[in-house]
């Protein structure tokens, strides 16, 4: 399924390239579907066209979603949609309106407007682009490569230099 969302993210893209907007965006919706962390695992960022309200919290959160590596303002985008109605709330969407990722956050009278954009924005990255399973430390380290193995070897070439210092 990785190498899946892989090939549809780059598939995407070289379409975006080519001009051919309403099929990349097909294949971007796929793949971020299929595995949300591939366009972060990818370094790359997806096309969008940002549309909000005029209130100073929707204002605050697409300036801050301007500043994301995670999306590129592009004329045929993806949607990304900020309105802070009575529930605010942040929504990835194909052209055709299909919701692929939603974030709503209810607003804390006590917090500023600064504080309350930053926390939205950082949930609906999370909620977005997560690998969307929860790993422990343990297993993170093994998709990762075990430093276990780093450990042992420095341990045996630490030996090896020992023996050969006391052997002369």
């Amino acid at each position: 399924m990785l190498l899946k969302a892989r090939i549809n993210a780059r598939l995407g893209e070289s379409l975006w390239q080519l001009g051919n907007y309403t099929r990349a965006n097909k294949y971007f919706a796929s793949a971020l579907q299929m595995d949300p962390s591939v366009i972060r695992r990818l370094q790359t960022s997806l096309p969008v066209e940002i549309v909000s309200d005029t209130s100073p919290i929707a204002e605050s959160v697409t300036s801050m979603m301007h500043k994301s590596p995670r999306f590129r303002h592009e004329e045929g985008g993806l949607i990304l949609s900020v309105s802070a109605s009575t529930d605010p709330q942040i929504c990835l969407r194909t052209r055709l309106g299909e919701a692929i990722s939603c974030t709503n956050h209810p607003v804390d009278s006590k917090q500023g407007i600064q504080s309350y954009s930053a926390e939205i924005v950082r949930r609906f990255h999370e909620q977005t682009f997560s690998m969307g399973i929860e790993l422990s430390k343990a297993e993170r380290t093994i998709l990762m490569g075990s430093n276990v193995i780093l450990s042992a070897q420095r341990s045996s070439n630490t030996q090896n230099n020992q023996d050969s210092l006391f052997k002369h």
